[in-house]
């Protein structure tokens, strides 16, 4: 009996290659929620630009809308 249940426990390679395979799949599911989202560039102040949501951006407050050439550059080397 007690062989029985020792072989009962062990795990073979056919119960392996499910596992491996289900956790090989798990990245795909959380990137299909996020496909779906518009994105929209914008520049930081240091000149790296950044991906925000379109949304995020709707629901901002603006601060100025239009702006000299002269004030963005002074902005940017700051």
């Amino acid at each position: 009996m007690k062989d029985k249940s020792i072989k009962d426990k062990q795990i073979s390679r056919r119960g392996v290659l499910p596992l491996l395979g289900g956790a090989l799949f798990i990245p795909f599911l959380g990137y299909a929620a996020t496909e779906n989202d518009e994105y929209q560039t914008l520049i930081k102040p240091d000149g790296t630009p950044v991906r925000v949501k379109a949304n995020t951006i709707k629901s901002s407050k603006i601060v100025k809308e239009k702006i000299s050439n002269k004030s963005l550059f002074n902005w940017l080397k700051k």
